[in-house]
C-alpha cells in the first residue's frame, strides 16, 4: 500500500523508472525506499522513511513529496523525453 501511494503521488506511469520497496522493520515500523532515476541510469536519487505501520498510505504520500522535493518530476520528464 505505501508503495502504491508513492507510485500514485508521483503519478508514475508503466515507463517511468520509478520504484518503492516497503519492508515492515518490526511490529509498529514501516521502512520505505523509493527511487526515480533516468532511462539511462546515469542519475538518479533514492530517499527512504519510515512511519507507522499502522499509516501506508500517510508514508507513501510523506516520501513522494521528499522525492519530488529534490527533483523527482524533472528525472522522470527527463525519462519521458529520452524515450
Amino acid at each position: 500500500t505505501a508503495e502504491r501511494m508513492m507510485l500514485a503521488v508521483l503519478e508514475a506511469g508503466c515507463s517511468a523508472p520509478v520504484g518503492g520497496h516497503a519492508v515492515a522493520v518490526d511490529d509498529n515500523v514501516l521502512s520505505l525506499t523509493g527511487l526515480v532515476a533516468t532511462v539511462s541510469g546515469s542519475v538518479g536519487l533514492r530517499l527512504s522513511a519510515t512511519g507507522p505501520v499502522t499509516d501506508p498510505e500517510g508514508l507513501g504520500r510523506r516520501l513522494a513529496g521528499a522525492l519530488l522535493a529534490e527533483g523527482a518530476a524533472e528525472l522522470m520528464e527527463l525519462s519521458l523525453i529520452n524515450i
